[in-house]
Formats: C-alpha cells, sequence, structure tokens
C-alpha cells in the first residue's frame, strides 16, 4: 500500500473500540479467515489490527463484501471524483431529452408483429434518467451533441444505480467503463469486460470472470465514439453479440453524428437524445448563477455565434468560467463571424484563466508554457491511440518520438537489467570468496577473488545475453528451457575435454546450469512481453493456509530424510532431516501462504500498478533468499564443520537467483518503466515527477483523475490541446 500523504486517502468507516481481538469495523464481525492484507480492502464489517485487516467470513459472506466494495469504488471514482466535480454543478441546468426509438434495432419479436414506428417526443422535464431506464427495461442508448452531456447523464445514472444496488442485494452491480479501449484486441465483449475489470478496477480475474459469466453487472458504456473509427461497427456487433448471450441491463453513450454515421444498429430497447440549451434555458442558467456572469449574459443576448457556442452545457459550463467577472465590453475584442475561430479564443481564454486562479492552484509549480506544452504531448499521445484515459503504467516505447529512442528504450531496459544481475553474481562472488578464506582458512589473493568474481559476472553476461535474444524468437518459457539446456550442454562438453568421468561430466553441466543460466535466464526473460505493465493481482498473505503448508513442508521433509538416510539410523536421520527438512517447510509454507487475492480494493491509485510490481519483486526475491540461507542454518544444528562451506555456496548462487527472479516478477517492468520516463523527461516532453504534474493540472481543472487514471476535462478540450501549435518548453 502507498502511504504517499499526497496521495488522497479512501474514506473508511470509522473504527469502534472492541475486545482483545482489535478494532472492530462496523456492526457484523464474523468468524475470521486469516487473511491479512492492505487497508485499501476495507469495508464494513471487517475487524482491523493496525494497519492489517481480517476479511469476515467465506462463501456467500466474501461475496457480500466484494459487492459492497466494488460499488464502494465505482462510487468513489465516478461519482465523486468526476460526477460531483463536474463544471456543471455550478450552473443549474436542466436537460432536455428526447425519445429517438428509431436509433436501435428492434428485437425480433417486435420485428414480427410490426408494430407502427414509435414517434420521437420531449419527454417531460424533471423526468429522472433511472426512471427512463427502467422504462426501457434497462437497455438504453444515450446519444448527443459533442458536449452536451451524455457521460454526465450516464453518471448520474450510475449514482443513482448505485444507490438502488445498495439497497436490494439482488440488483445489477453497476460498472463504468470506456469501451475505446476495445479497438485495441477487438476482444469478445466478455473478454474485453474481464481484462477491463482486472486492470481499470483492480478486481481479480476470478471475481471478474464469476461476474461476468452470471450475469451480475450492469453495463454503463461510454464512448462509442471513441473507438476508431475503423473497428466501430465491430464494437456494435461484439455489443449485440454479447446481448444475445447475456441478458444484463445496460446503458450505452455514443454521439449523434457518429452513431448515425454507422452501418448497424445497437440492439437495445430504448434511446435518448440530449437536445441542444435554448436561448430562454441559457439566460435563465446565467440568471440564477449570479452577477458575476451578468457580461457574458448580455453578451449571448446579442451575439449569435457565441449563442450557438454555448448551446451545450459543456461550452457554457467553460464560458461560465471563462468570462466570471468581466464586463460587457470585453467581448468587443473576441468579435468574429467563424464558430471555430470563437471556440478557439474561448479555449485560450479558458486556459489562461485557470492559471490565474491562486485561490484554487495556492502556487505555481510550473511554468505556464511548460504546462500547455506537457498538456499538448500528452493530448496527442492519447488521440494517436484513441485513449480517452491515460495510465502511467500503460506508457509505452511507441510514446518516444523516434526509432531511434525506442531502440535505445529497448536497449537501455536490457543493459540495465543485465547489470543489475551481474553485480549481484559478483557481489555473491566476493562474499562467498571472503567467507572461504576467512573462516576456512583458504589461502587466496584479492587479485584471485576479483577474477573469480570477474568470470562469474561474464558467465551471468552470457547466459542473461542468450535467453534475452531468445525471446525475441521464441516464448518466455522456451526461451528460458533452450537457455538451461544449452548452459548443461557447455558444462558439460567443458568437463568432456578436461577429461572427467561421467559423474563429473554430469556434475559440472547441473553445476553451471543451476549457477549461471537459470539466474541468467530467468532476468533475461525479465522483460520478454514489453507492451505494457498491467496491474498485477495482489499478493496476500494467510496464516491458515501458511501453517497447513509448513505442516505439510515438514511432513516431506521427514520423509525425505527418512529415505536419505542410512537405513534409518537415527544419527543419519537427524542430519538429513536438519539440512532438507527447514528448506523444504519453509518453501511450503511460502507457496501456501502467498495467494492471489479473491477480494475487492475500495481504492486505486496512480502508478499503482508500479508500486505493486516494485512490491511483489522485493517479496519474492527476499523469500527466494531467505529460502536457500535457511539451508546454511539448518546445516549449522548439526554439521557445524560444513556450516561456513555451506554458507558460502547458498550466498554465490542464492544471491544472484533471488535478483533474477525478483526483476521476472516485476522488477524489470518497473526498470522499463522507469528508463522510458526518464528518455521521455530527456525529450522534454514530461516533467520529473510526472504524477505530481498530473494532479496539478487537475487542480487547474484541464484533468479529472478517475482512480489510477487521469482523463480530460472533455474530450474537446483534450482536441483543443492537441490541436495547439507546438512550442517551446523552455521559454
Amino acid at each position: 500500500m502507498n502511504n504517499d500523504p499526497s496521495i488522497p486517502q479512501p474514506d473508511l468507516p470509522t473504527p469502534s473500540k472492541g475486545s482483545n481481538d482489535g478494532v472492530h469495523v462496523g456492526r457484523d464481525v464474523i468468524v475470521k479467515s486469516g487473511d491479512f492484507v492492505s487497508r485499501d480492502k476495507i469495508i464494513e464489517g471487517d475487524e482491523v489490527r493496525g494497519n492489517k485487516v481480517t476479511f469476515t467470513g467465506v462463501g456467500s459472506k466474501r461475496a457480500e463484501r466484494n459487492r459492497a466494495a466494488i460499488l464502494q469504488l465505482v462510487n468513489q471514482i465516478w461519482v465523486n471524483g468526476v460526477l460531483d466535480q463536474s463544471l456543471l454543478e455550478t450552473l443549474p441546468i436542466n436537460l432536455q431529452l428526447r425519445k429517438y426509438w428509431d436509433a436501435v434495432e428492434k428485437s425480433a419479436w417486435l420485428q414480427v408483429i410490426d408494430l407502427p414506428p414509435q414517434p420521437d417526443q420531449i419527454i417531460p422535464a424533471g423526468t429522472q434518467i433511472v426512471d427512463i431506464f427502467a422504462q426501457t427495461s434497462h437497455s438504453l442508448l444515450i446519444l448527443g451533441e459533442p458536449g452536451a452531456g451524455k457521460t454526465m447523464l450516464l453518471l448520474t445514472l450510475a449514482r443513482d444505480t448505485i444507490a438502488q444496488a445498495r439497497q436490494n442485494p439482488q440488483y445489477s452491480i453497476p460498472i463504468v467503463l470506456n469501451l475505446s479501449t476495445w479497438a485495441i484486441r477487438r476482444l469478445p465483449l466478455a473478454d474485453w469486460l474481464i481484462d477491463e475489470l482486472q486492470i481499470r478496477y483492480d478486481i481479480p480475474r476470478s471475481n471478474a470472470s464469476e461476474w461476468v459469466d452470471q450475469d451480475e453487472l450492469m453495463l454503463l458504456l461510454d464512448g462509442l465514439d471513441e473507438v476508431a473509427e475503423i473497428h466501430r461497427a465491430a464494437c456494435v456487433d461484439a455489443i449485440n453479440q454479447f446481448r444475445q448471450d447475456h441478458l444484463v441491463p445496460m446503458a450505452v453513450c455514443c454521439r449523434l453524428t457518429d452513431y448515425e454515421a454507422l452501418p448497424n444498429k445497437l440492439k437495445l430497447t430504448g434511446a435518448v437524445v440530449l437536445q441542444n440549451l435554448t436561448s430562454d434555458q441559457i439566460d435563465h442558467c446565467l440568471f440564477a448563477a449570479g452577477p458575476t456572469l451578468d457580461g457574458l449574459r448580455r453578451a449571448l443576448q446579442k451575439d449569435n455565434v457565441l449563442q450557438e457556442l454555448a448551446q451545450t452545457p459543456l461550452m457554457l459550463g467553460i464560458m461560465a468560467q471563462a468570462y466570471r467577472d468581466q464586463t460587457y465590453e470585453i467581448f468587443d475584442e473576441y468579435q468574429t463571424d467563424s464558430l471555430e475561430v470563437r471556440r478557439q479564443q474561448l479555449f485560450d481564454l479558458y486556459v489562461n484563466r485557470m492559471f490565474t486562479r491562486t485561490a484554487r492552484t495556492k502556487q505555481e509549480r510550473y511554468p505556464q508554457t511548460k504546462i500547455v506544452h506537457w498538456l499538448k504531448w500528452l493530448a496527442k499521445v492519447m488521440v494517436q491511440r484513441d485513449q480517452s484515459a491515460f495510465f502511467l503504467e500503460e506508457m509505452q516505447a511507441n510514446y518516444l518520438n523516434s526509432q531511434r529512442d525506442q531502440w535505445f528504450h529497448r536497449f537501455g531496459s536490457r543493459t540495465v537489467c543485465g547489470l543489475i544481475l551481474i553485480l549481484a553474481g559478483i557481489l555473491g562472488s566476493l562474499c562467498a570468496a571472503w567467507i572461504v578464506s576467512t573462516q576456512l582458512n583458504y589461502e587466496t589473493t584479492l587479485a584471485e577473488e576479483i577474477l573469480t568474481a570477474l568470470g562469474f559476472g561474464a558467465m551471468y553476461a552470457l547466459y542473461f545475453g542468450i535467453a534475452s535474444a531468445l525471446t525475441s524468437r521464441m516464448t518466455a518459457t522456451i526461451a528460458l528451457l533452450v537457455t538451461c539446456l544449452t548452459a548443461l550442454l557447455l558444462g558439460s562438453l567443458l568437463a568432456m575435454i578436461f577429461g572427467l568421468q561421467l559423474g563429473a561430466i554430469i556434475l559440472v553441466g547441473v553445476f553451471i546450469t543451476l549457477q549461471f543460466s537459470l539466474p541468467g535466464g530467468f532476468a533475461g526473460i525479465a522483460l520478454a512481453d514489453t507492451r505494457r505493465m498491467e496491474l498485477s493481482e495482489t499478493l496476500h498473505w494467510s496464516w491458515r493456509r501458511g501453517l497447513t503448508g509448513l505442516l505439510l513442508g515438514l511432513l516431506l521433509g521427514l520423509g525425505g530424510g527418512y529415505l536419505m538416510s542410512d537405513q534409518g539410523e537415527l544419527p543419519s536421520l537427524l542430519t538429513n532431516l536438519s539440512v532438507l527438512g527447514p528448506p523444504v517447510a519453509i518453501i511450503f509454507t511460502l507457496l501456501f501462504g502467498l495467494h492471489r487475492s479473491k477480494f475487492v480494493g475500495t481504492r486505486l491509485f496512480p502508478n499503482q500498478g508500479f508500486f505493486r510490481a516494485r512490491r511483489n519483486a522485493l517479496w519474492i526475491g527476499s523469500a527466494v533468499l531467505f529460502s536457500i540461507l535457511l539451508v546454511s542454518l539448518s546445516i549449522a544444528i548439526f554439521q557445524p564443520t560444513i556450516f561456513y562451506f555451506s554458507l558460502a555456496v547458498s550466498i554465490g548462487f542464492g544471491l544472484p537467483l533471488a535478483v533474477s527472479i525478483a526483476l521476472y516478477v516485476g522488477g524489470g517492468a518497473c526498470i522499463q518503466q522507469i528508463v522510458l520516463r526518464l528518455l521521455l523527461l530527456r525529450q522534454g516532453n514530461i516533467p520529473w515527477n510526472l504524477t505530481l504534474f498530473l494532479d496539478y493540472a487537475v487542480n487547474l481543472i484541464f484533468l479529472r483523475r478517475v482512480g489510477n487514471s487521469y482523463i480530460f476535462l472533455h474530450r474537446t478540450l483534450m482536441e483543443y490541446f492537441c490541436s495547439k501549435q507546438p512550442s517551446n518548453p523552455s521559454d
């Protein structure tokens, strides 16, 4: 869990003091399951111990708490984080809706009975979107012009359905997703949903798959128009196919003109179109906002171009921010008959006004020219990739400007991973040599120790290079196996050249394989998948499962020690058990105790995937090293004469192996991200602390933070920044 004070902490239930068992959250405390995880998974009903929580119950109780957690998460991200922060919150706008039944494809039975077409009609003012959703059998298409308020209406529906889901356990779970990412892989919608739930909401894949398969979700899908145009019709087909297989509530948003250009229609029950604001609506809205907008109100009454621009709630909200406290006379400076020129002028003024809102920003962290340059780069990246949200973990090498920089990113990432492995091998070799020379009185010179360590480093570099090269031609698993087989053959061949016996030949081959190719192979395949670093599933610790693994490991260690003993004699049995038992026991304890989370968290934060990958790498690498060193400690009990020799071997072998596995399980992806960000920093496209800048842009109301991602205030604003002329960020 991240403890950075700059990251807002989630709203958690207030703990109340309980018995000696700790502090209880909420009223209902069920039997402990033994699973201890971080505070971001706490909901009402869980038991807290310091900075850890004991989850309540299993089975249906776990399903209930997961349902409560995802409802809290969706509400926190979309309702509290986006809807409540909307510019429309400052303006009392009543959106008008029009029925548009012809926008959707009739169901088969309606086509059979051939009902007359339903007339389009204005929906009575004050009708709630949740009521319209219910009238259409929870199957609705929301259309409108850019900035008409489609997303805000969808999030209003999310807010109301979340409230109903909290009251009714049988109600579907509302989930807000953006369809723009569907075009990346164009999977069946069910598979795409599972991926999105895991990546966007940090939901364990098993939970996501269960919810999709059992039709427990209400899909609130935004941004059909943000799907790449060449794939938009296929996306409609995927949604329709999913509707045939899954009877789930669904609402979809799309720009009206983009939807009408499609050759096919969505198979939904009803559709509504958000109407443009009328002159009377605009005037009433500005009058109700108070005297600070009197200048804008007077200008709109006489300026037809400005009035046309104000017909959508988004543009009216931007006008309210840009022209607040401005006199009527200032509008004479912006007279033009071109709607596009006036829109550009409005956005220019809005951007400049946001920089002068000292009450909001408190202090100027970055020069205005650099902020605009960085936002232009961000908008350009998102538009080019049809992205609606920016995830720090999904930054890729093709964000760099040139093929040369992309090659340097690949080369630099692999070089850093290789150097870390080589340094670990050299350090392990030097530590082992020091133990042998000081504790076992084996006379060596410093030069010999350094040369030996450098030789070890060269061997690690060799097999790292082999595995790294093979990953471009085969899968990571096959590359690792080929690397180990290569080491086995080369080691055996080397032993044969020196005329060793068969047993020694095999022993040399196995030694080189385990000592050099296994660590080199794991480190070499660490960057096999260079597409993106996704959120890895959280690893949790369970004492109950850990104790089960400990007992099983002790039994296996006892059995192995007996089989390896000299006819079951007690001294031989105790010796073998002391050597074999502890490592087997600790390995099985870790295998059983560490498990993927089955519980849904209640918050997301930027860089979460990076922090989690780093944590998993440190924990798993440390566990591997500890397990290997435990062999030496166990030997010390009954074989103290060979303890230091065993310790030297354990360090020389264990340190590079632990580092290579740490690189494989997440450390390599972290290095890849660090190198990428350093290159983008060198190009001037991002600041040193990207997260701090993005949060600063949120304060300027250019961006919104949505869970662990960032979105522009609106797609129109993103397109504005993307179209700005290049500037010199060093100004």
